[in-house]
């Protein structure tokens, strides 16, 4: 809900009939002061003579009528009020103000077609009248209208480029459409206000365009200043505390909602205060009883279980989350949305085998694709390969066009060594989806796991070309080529460097190319090459410090040098990131040797044992190029 969006709409027009009319007076009163009088004189040539002619008389005839006429909307007589306008009007019709006062009764009557008719006769007397723009884009925004709005305010900013009132509402009506740029400069174009009501309205404004924008800190920012001007109102404080949990600026959130909650304890705030205690990791159990402990009625506790259940699931906070599914399930009876959702939180909790009862329950009214694809999941944590292959199976049947069913199955079989059936499924995929930068990957993964080597490199290199993919492909590439028994292909280093070299910022490309150069360099005994080599592998550590094959390149390059000390230093934070390599394990252990530290290459000859074997990296491999195609959406 955007609260800070609950903007004061200028000229939108209170019920009760006295501030209604002394409103309107004002406001007609200010729009006429603010846009110049010789504009509002009507362009047609004889009634701008007769108008002259009588210009001060009609004057003061107009401002006795039309004050009268507010006078008696004051005593609730509206229908007398509008016998009298007509009646000015039928020997007077340029006067602007008694137009407008009349446009804005028949308004605030719910006579809408009437009141458009005044607004077009305001306009069609006084074409040049920013004044008559104003007044009818208020009627246009309050009825939402808002084209019709923003025409006949663009309109009256050309007649009066500075019209501040036209510029505001203008830049809330652009909001209303969802225009936020433009609405973001029209108010720019207004002078932040020093009274305080007006300054709030500004601020307001500017906080809905800022979260619009996806500025939601801007936002935020714009919030806390209009509740310190606001002096305690409840509903500003929620507003600026909604604004704050969108920008997770979770502890001033807190600080707004918490006693909010504690004041008035309802659902809107206690879900709030959920929210914000998950975002700063504060404990939420009291907070979650508190809810518990809220009269609603049914329709309404449904709503926040799983509302609730959302932010806990969000959270990871899966055992909770379904425990809230669980309770909404019992209240609405049924609904598959919900047991879907219940299946998925107790499966991500490990409650394995209820997770699959409920998808049995669904399956039985209805099967998809969808409720396969998780049974297959589930299937999978429970140990049951082959039925969790069969379940991918019968997500591809019932629905063929799908890719994400294709690349389950796929991963699926990848990750227990099916290598073959694997590139199948992967290779019609790719087939199917030539779009798809996983399905060649997948493809390519299947294919070196074969040692069909050249054919894997083929894949990779077709991903890399995928659009938005490059990192992913170029990432997966690297790890295989980095294993490959003959040693990295030259072409794919040189292709992988020449990608590095055109895109700095790639920080996958960096890596690769720098650790697949030391290893092919490394092979082939080629020394020249080691200051390229230590030199790209410095650049790559910094771009990437987290890496570890550009890391534990690093440290071999300079064991290659014979840069003992320097080694060591990259050796130990390779093998840190990269516990499970034995290679990097024993390397470190040479190094050790090389320092005379004994003690130390002995530990690190007990992890080079410990370490994981080459099946253990295959298997590595595929777990991790599953896990990214699982986890998708």
């Amino acid at each position: 809900m955007n609260w800070w969006g609950r903007l004061h709409i200028p000229g939108k027009l209170d019920r009760s009939h006295s501030r209604f009319a002394v409103g309107l007076l004002l406001l007609v009163c200010s729009c006429l002061s603010l846009a110049g009088t010789a504009r509002d004189r009507p362009i047609n040539k004889d009634r701008q003579t007769d108008a002259s002619n009588n210009n001060s008389k009609d004057s003061q005839t107009s401002q006795t009528v039309t004050l009268r006429a507010v006078q008696l909307v004051q005593a609730g007589h509206t229908d007398d009020a509008v016998r009298l306008l007509r009646a000015f009007l039928s020997t007077h019709p340029s006067r602007l103000e008694a137009r407008l006062v009349l446009a804005g009764i028949y308004a605030h009557s719910s006579q809408p077609e009437d009141a458009e008719e005044q607004y077009r006769e305001a306009v069609r007397w006084h074409p040049s009248s920013s004044a008559a723009k104003l007044a009818m884009a208020e009627f246009y925004n309050v009825s939402g209208k808002l084209t019709e709005a923003e025409r006949a305010l663009q309109v009256a900013i050309q007649i009066t480029p500075t019209f501040v009132p036209a510029r505001q509402l203008l830049a809330l009506v652009q909001a209303r459409e969802h225009k936020y740029e433009e609405a973001k400069q029209n108010l720019a174009a207004v002078p932040v206000p020093s009274e305080t009501a007006a300054r709030t309205k500004y601020l307001r404004l500017s906080a809905s365009i800022e979260s619009g924008l996806g500025d939601a800190s801007a936002a935020a920012r714009a919030m806390e200043e209009v509740l310190r001007l606001s002096h305690g109102d409840h509903e500003v404080q929620l507003a600026t505390a909604v604004a704050q949990a969108q920008a997770a600026k979770w502890q001033a959130c807190l600080q707004n909602v918490r006693p909010l909650f504690a004041d008035q304890p309802n659902a809107i705030n206690g879900l709030l205060l959920l929210q914000a205690e998950l975002g700063a990791r504060q404990d939420f159990h009291t907070t979650l009883k508190a809810l518990d402990a809220l009269k609603m009625a049914d329709r309404e506790e449904l709503a926040v279980r799983s509302r609730s259940a959302q932010l806990l699931a969000d959270s990871d906070k899966h055992i909770e989350a379904a425990e809230e599914l669980q309770r909404a399930t019992a209240i609405s009876g049924s609904g598959a949305d919900l047991l879907y959702d219940l299946a998925v939180e107790q499966y991500r909790s490990g409650q394995l085998d209820t997770a699959l009862a409920n998808v049995g329950q669904l399956q039985r009214s209805s099967d998809s694709a969808e409720l396969e694809d998780l049974s297959g999941d589930i299937q999978e944590e429970r140990k049951d390969y082959l039925a969790a292959v069969h379940a991918y199976q019968a997500a591809v049947a019932l629905a063929p066009n799908q890719e994400r069913y294709r690349l389950a199955l796929g991963a699926e079989l990848l990750r227990h060594q099916n290598y073959e059936p694997a590139a199948l499924v992967f290779e019609q995929a790719a087939s199917l989806f030539p779009k798809s930068a996983q399905a060649l990957i997948g493809l390519g993964m299947a294919q070196f796991f074969q040692q069909l080597y050249d054919e894997s490199v083929s894949s990779f290199l077709r991903a890399v070309n995928v659009r938005d993919a490059h990192s992913e492909a170029i990432e997966y590439l690297g790890m295989t080529q980095l294993r490959a028994v003959e040693g990295p292909k030259p072409d794919v280093v040189k292709q992988i460097c020449s990608y590095a070299d055109e895109h700095s910022n790639e920080t996958s490309a960096l890596v690769w190319c720098g650790a697949l150069m030391f290893r092919r360099a490394f092979m082939s005994g080629e020394a020249s090459s080691l200051p390229e080599v230590i030199q790209r592998l410095g650049v790559a550590t910094r771009a990437a410090p987290q890496s570890a094959a550009a890391t534990c390149a690093l440290g071999n390059a300079l064991a290659w040098k014979q840069d003992w000390s320097g080694s060591r230093i990259w050796l130990e934070s390779c093998v840190h990131l990269d516990p499970d390599s034995a290679e990097d394990h024993n390397h470190l252990r040479r190094v050790y040797l090389q320092l005379g530290r004994n003690d130390l290459a002995k530990q690190q000859a007990e992890l080079t044992v410990k370490a994981h074997g080459e099946q253990d990296v295959r298997e590595s491999l595929s777990k991790k190029f599953s896990y990214q195609i699982m986890s998708q959406p």
